[in-house]
Order: structure tokens, then sequence, then C-alpha cells
């Protein structure tokens, strides 16, 4: 690898934008295995929400981006790879652990992944489908918030398990059907990327630091 990397003169800058769970769940082994593996390529690291980093990334603001899979086919420009299908869950705070999830959405105020989200429009879209209608007590984009809400007791979420998530303070129950409303955590770059084999390497060290501890490459 080190040889092909000295041939391919792999260094130089790459622009990879992020969202808030990946960067914390996702990146960070990444990074780390790319600082061994190719030192002299630097990752200018942009955080921002899923809608925001598809819009730079088909402005060519950015050569990858990782996000929310879009709930439309993208242009054959971008192409697009799986990183991880996290499931939807229901979380409650601990103390609330014996009741279902049934009675914990009809009776318990509601944090709701924001709704016009990519990864938000998939929790809304179980929600109709159950026929649930929450009291909703407010509504962000923002994971780590919600769980941290939850987890001081002001209400219950739908929001999807990604890695690394804390369950601190937290009760977390699976929802029916839970592969069916996953949200899909991507990887999108130009479908002719200005360093390939960069890029390639990039893809390797994503997908395996986002699969199973039990499926990875060491």
């Amino acid at each position: 690898m080190q040889e092909d990397l000295s041939q391919d003169g792999l260094s130089g800058e790459i622009k990879i934008g992020a969202i808030s769970t990946a960067l914390t769940g996702v990146l960070p082994e990444a990074i780390e295995r790319l600082a061994l593996s190719a030192p002299g390529l630097r990752l200018k690291i942009t955080p921002g929400d899923s809608r925001s980093l598809y819009e730079r990334l088909l402005a060519q603001e950015l050569d990858a981006a990782i996000l929310v899979r879009p709930p439309f086919q993208p242009p054959k420009a971008l192409a697009t790879t799986l990183l991880r299908a996290e499931p939807l869950i229901l979380i409650a705070p601990a103390e609330w652990g014996t009741q279902t999830l049934e009675a914990l959405l009809r009776e318990r105020s509601f944090i709701r992944y924001d709704a016009r989200s990519w990864g938000g429009q998939i929790a809304q879209r179980f929600l109709d489908e159950q026929s649930f209608d929450p009291q909703v007590l407010c509504e962000l984009d923002a994971l780590e918030t919600i769980v941290m809400l939850v987890a001081q007791g002001m209400g219950v979420s739908l929001v999807p398990q990604w890695a690394g998530m804390s369950r601190n303070g937290l009760c977390v129950l699976p929802v029916d059907d839970a592969p069916r409303y996953a949200r899909d955590l991507v990887v999108m770059h130009s479908s002719t990327p200005r360093r390939p084999l960069a890029m390639r390497h990039l893809l390797e060290y994503l997908r395996n630091c986002s699969a199973p501890a039990g499926k990875r490459v060491v």
C-alpha cells in the first residue's frame, strides 16, 4: 500500500464534509488510520447538515461528504457508497423503561427530530404510518442534544442508532419493522474524483470504521 501511495504522489488536501454524528462516530478512527498510511494527505473537514453538505458537493466545494442518503435520486455525476444502516429506535429516560413504546409515544412529551431534515423525515414517516400523534415539546436537528434532553427526563424521541451514541441515562426500545425505517449513512463524491486512488483509500477506511466490530479489518 505504501508503495502504491508514493507512486500516486498522495499528498495535499481532500475536502470532506460530515454530519455531526459522523464527526464523532466514524471520522476519528478513519483519520487516525489515514495519518499512518498516507501522512502526506490532509483532510479538511467541514461540519454541516445533510442538505447543505449535498449542495456544497454539487457546487464542487467538497471532494466528499458523509451524510444521510437523500430522499431522491442524485445525479449520475455523484457516486454513493453505503457506510451503515442506522435503525430507528425510541429513546426514553432510564426510569421510564418499564413502559411500552406505544405508551411512551402516547403519554409522554415528544422531542421531535426535525421532520424537515432527511433523517427526521424517516422518523416522521414511522409516526404517520403507525398512527402516532405525540405531544411535541420541541423540534430540532441536533441528535446529540436530543439525547441529552431525553436523558434529563424532558421526554422521549425517535432517533437513528448511530455509531458512538451515548446510552447514559437512557432506555432504548426498537421500533417495529426497524430495517424499513433505518437511516442510511452514506459517503458521496464525484463519480470522477480528482484523486482516484486517494478517494479509494478514504472510502476503504470509512467503510471499515463504520462496520460492526466483528467485521472490521485490523
